[in-house]
């Protein structure tokens, strides 16, 4: 199972949504450092980058953040929703030069696994 507690950068893949954002926020609180691709522009993608969060526009691998790009990919954190499709140029990037992704199901089973949760 992931150990989210060894990535020290976190890249989400659709960050705009309400379960990313929060999940954005979950790992910004953690002092990771956190960054993140939307569509478009939204109150909540504005919240976030008041928060410190990096978010960028276009599904374009040039706008990824250098700090992304030249990680260690055992160190970083990449999580997509189901609204990505696995034809997205980053997601695309991402799996061809080797980097784990994780669905946000995942992801938050891993956050919730020592809790009591009704869902």
């Amino acid at each position: 199972m992931i150990d989210l507690n060894k990535y020290s950068h976190v890249y989400l893949l659709g960050i705009a949504g309400i379960g990313m954002s929060a999940l954005a926020r979950y790992f910004n609180f953690k002092d990771k450092l956190v960054f993140g691709y939307d569509r478009k522009k939204s109150d909540l993608s504005i919240e976030l980058e008041s928060e410190g969060i990096s978010i960028h526009y276009n599904d374009n691998i040039s706008k990824i953040p250098r700090k992304i790009i030249n990680s260690k990919k055992e160190d970083t954190l990449i999580i997509y929703t189901p609204a990505i499709n696995t034809s997205n140029k980053e997601y695309v990037y991402f799996k061809k030069e080797g980097f784990q992704l994780y669905k946000r199901a995942q992801v938050l089973a891993k956050i919730s696994e020592d809790f009591y949760t009704i869902a």
